[in-house]
């Protein structure tokens, strides 16, 4: 093996770095058949997921992460992690899907990126000349702070209307994976 054929196989074959340390369930399909096409494959990916982080300090290795969902939440389920805030300030995510996908060269690259435009995803793009890379990311987020200290900032009703708004995105980002995933299906189709 040499090539783009070797980034496949490390790509696929390295040992998964995530918290979960499994492929999210919602974008294992779009995963699974990119990775069936020759000149392309998966090298990070997140289905999206909503959060709820506590920081200590402005240093990544000073947060706690007091909910992590990959799929909507109820209000009992955020306001129970709530219960575990300690003092630092206290943010509400929803972040959306992300997709990076080596590509073999450039023109393949293009392929790609065109696909996904003219299928109507706005923040997609081409990391770096020389890696191929392309990567897409949803646009459906939210993030804000709601505690500091160790006091909530918001009222129950505003809870309560943000984990509603952030269902209603995390939604949305479940729709424009099976947008995705159709128009994979469509480009290998024509492969």
């Amino acid at each position: 093996m040499k090539g783009f054929e070797l980034i496949k196989h490390n790509a696929l074959g390295k040992e998964d770095q995530s918290r979960a340390g499994d492929w999210d369930p919602l974008i294992k399909p779009v995963c699974d058949l990119i990775n069936t096409f020759k000149n392309y494959c998966t090298t990070s990916s997140c289905s999206g997921r909503i959060i709820i982080t506590e920081h200590s300090s402005n240093k990544k290795c000073d947060t706690e992460w007091l909910l992590v969902k990959h799929d909507n939440v109820t209000f009992e389920e955020v306001n129970e992690s709530l219960k575990k805030i300690d003092g630092g300030e206290v943010w509400f995510h929803v972040h959306p899907f992300i997709l990076h996908i080596a590509c073999k060269t450039i023109e393949d690259a293009f392929e790609l990126l065109k696909l996904f435009r003219n299928s109507g995803f706005k923040r997609v793009g081409i990391n770096g000349p020389k890696k191929n890379v392309i990567e897409i990311i949803g646009t459906d987020r939210i993030e804000l702070p709601i505690g500091n200290n160790g006091e909530l900032l918001i009222q129950e009703d505003y809870l309560r209307f943000l984990v509603n708004e952030s269902n209603k995105k995390f939604i949305k980002n479940i729709e424009r994976i099976d947008k995705l995933f159709n128009a994979l299906v469509g480009f290998s189709e024509r492969k």
